[in-house]
Parts: structure tokens; sequence; C-alpha cells
């Protein structure tokens, strides 16, 4: 592959990885949305019980979403010199 098709090949696979990133801060989000709305109903211990399992949630998807983006940033460095390119060469620092 030529420099250029090999930085076309390594942008279309940063592209896909962001989608997956971008995915999972769209679920994190809802999760949030949902969080707050769910008003004032229901007796004080129902309230702190749904409060500290959206706690425990977030929590859970905010270590998933580093570790998959730790995942993908280790796989398109590691596309990146199979192809003979470095992260300079993608992201031009």
């Amino acid at each position: 592959l030529s420099r250029e098709q090999s930085i076309k090949r390594a942008r279309k696979i940063e592209r896909r990885h962001s989608s997956a990133l971008l995915a999972l801060l769209a679920k994190h989000d809802e999760a949030e949305l949902e969080r707050q709305n769910m008003g004032t109903e229901g007796s004080i211990q129902e309230r702190v019980r749904l409060q500290q399992m959206f706690d425990t949630e977030r929590a859970n998807e905010k270590q998933e979403l580093v570790t998959l983006a730790a995942k993908q940033e280790l796989i398109l460095v590691n596309e990146l010199e199979r192809l003979g390119l470095s992260p300079a060469d993608l992201w031009g620092n």
C-alpha cells in the first residue's frame, strides 16, 4: 500500500472505533437522563436504592468507556505500525 492509502485505511479504522465510543457515550447519557427524570415518586428508601443503582451503573459505564478507549487506541496504534505509520502521520502531532 502507498503511504496515502495506508493513512486512508488507518483513518477508516479510527472512525469505526470512534463510532463505538460514541455509541457507548450515548448509552451513558441516556442512563443519566433516566436517573435525572426519576422524580420524587416512591419512598425515600426506594429513591436511595435507585440512586445507588444508577451510580453503580454509571461507574461501570465509565470504566467500560475508559477500557474500550484504551483498547481501541492500542489497536489503532498497532495497525498504524503494521502499515508503517506512526500516530503523528495520522493526527499530525
